[in-house]
């Protein structure tokens, strides 16, 4: 959908239809909302489906055999039942996408199309650094609303969300009868617009030699397995040709699953202590700063551990430059998804178990081990997936403390693009979605072999 009021190559609609789209559909907020929702809906999906995967199916087996419609069946037992992550993951978009830049500076900055975010961007650009910390100071009171809001709803009536008892519980599969058809005919077509076109638009101008034209005879696999060339994007080689490309791969691999297992863990802890000790002052204070990375923007949340790390202060070391910095920014980055996940396991789990182990002097630790984290393996997993996918791609926050020896397949991407290296940049983007899809697949099959196993036991 480029248009030819940002400049540039023609894009893939105006090859096909000899003109270009309208200016409403390539800049402004209706692009921004399409482009938005379709990046942010996996991370509702993934928390809601997590909670859903705990229900209990006899609970709406009786209300069938009460009588009740699928309709109210949804709306009084499963909707309830599964709130705590719908609200978890309302809170976590509605920051995310209030706080969004690269999306609403892209799609909205050539037609003058502003939002909170780009003003800040805007306002510490052009000096005006009052301004700037006077929008981020409304963004902030914008989230936190919402967030007293999650907190208030879960706080008062968390009891009616626990659906993991001491009397086990099972899971079936939902019969969609006459809807199947339907339902699987509106899903594919979703999928195919959000996922599959856009990923095989990439890899089609992956394959192009000179960026802008669609024709089969400008095709090469150049950028994925060619030699050096002097006379192509400045000598770079192919993907698969490049050192530097495999060993970005290699710290990016890395550098996602050590962090989302560690931001997993500690978002469980979390989640623990703000579910259990709702009453305490240090659980409100533990779930309001839980949520306070995610409001900062990315850039800046890593220009001020560049500053609290480029050298050493008393006994904090100087981190910059290595790799147990980046993983330090990542976890306190992706806090707040791995809390609210961790949050939404922990007020599905009746405390009644852990009571039960605490009378047979079983300690808080062994409670944890034995207990919590077995039936909390879906929120865990739920975690691990959110975190891993957006460390995957991940570029704000890191690129101020990325270094040779540290870099990442998504900063190499962002330099190939910004030296004009489009194709092999857009190889690397899908290189990227490859892996993520690759590691999303591992620990969803590891975490529903452990979930399976558990219910099998009767637990």
């Amino acid at each position: 959908f480029k248009s030819p009021i940002a400049g540039g190559r023609p894009g893939l609609f105006e090859v096909l239809f000899g003109a270009p789209p309208p200016t409403w559909l390539s800049y402004g907020p209706v692009p921004i909302i399409i482009a938005m929702t379709i990046h942010f809906y996996p991370f509702a999906f993934i928390l809601v489906s997590g909670a859903l995967s705990s229900v209990d199916s006899q609970l709406e087996e009786s209300a069938e055999l009460q009588g009740a419609s699928r309709w109210t069946i949804m709306r009084r037992i499963t909707f309830p039942m599964v709130l705590p992550a719908f609200l978890s993951s309302l809170v976590l978009t509605f920051g995310r996408t209030v706080g969004g830049f690269a999306i609403p500076y892209f799609l909205g900055g050539p037609v003058h199309y502003w939002t909170l975010s780009t003003m800040l961007f805007r306002s510490f650009s052009m000096g005006l650094d009052v301004n700037g910390y006077i929008i981020a100071i409304l963004l902030i009171v914008l989230a936190s609303v919402l967030v007293y809001f999650n907190t208030r709803v879960l706080g008062k009536g968390s009891r009616k969300f626990e659906i993991i008892g001491g009397k086990g519980f099972k899971a079936r599969l939902a019969p969609l009868g006459r809807w199947r058809w339907p339902v699987f005919a509106i899903v594919s077509a979703f999928i195919l617009v959000a996922g599959v076109s856009p990923i095989a638009l990439l890899g089609y101008q992956s394959l192009m030699l000179i960026d802008g034209q669609y024709g089969l005879s400008n095709l090469t696999l150049h950028y994925w397995i060619g030699p050096s060339d002097p006379a192509i994007a400045f000598g770079s080689p192919g993907l698969f040709r490049s050192a530097a490309i495999l060993g970005g791969a290699w710290n990016s691999i890395r550098f996602a699953v050590t962090a989302s297992f560690i931001a997993a863990l500690v978002g469980l802890v979390i989640g623990y202590i703000v579910v259990r000790k709702r009453k305490s002052w240090l659980s409100k204070l533990l779930n309001q700063i839980s949520f306070l990375p995610y409001l900062f923007p990315g850039i800046a949340f890593g220009a001020m551990y560049l500053s609290m790390f480029a050298v050493r202060r008393g006994p904090v070391p100087a981190l910059y430059g290595t790799f147990a910095l980046i993983v330090l920014v990542a976890v306190v980055k992706r806090l707040p998804y791995t809390t609210r996940t961790g949050s939404s396991a922990i007020a599905q789990i009746g405390q009644e178990l852990e009571e039960a182990a605490a009378l047979q002097g079983a300690s808080w630790l062994n409670r944890l081990r034995r207990i919590v984290i077995p039936l909390a393996t879906s929120g865990i997993v739920s975690g691990m997936m959110v975190t891993f996918v957006g460390l995957m791609r991940t570029l704000a926050p890191i690129i101020l403390l990325i270094t040779p020896s540290t870099r990442v397949l998504m900063t190499m991407a962002y330099r190939y693009a910004e030296d004009d290296i489009t194709q092999l940049s857009n190889a690397l983007v899908l290189f990227v979605t490859l892996i993520t899809i690759v590691g999303e697949l591992i620990v969803w099959r590891l975490g529903r072999g452990h979930l399976s196993r558990m219910r099998e036991g009767g637990h």
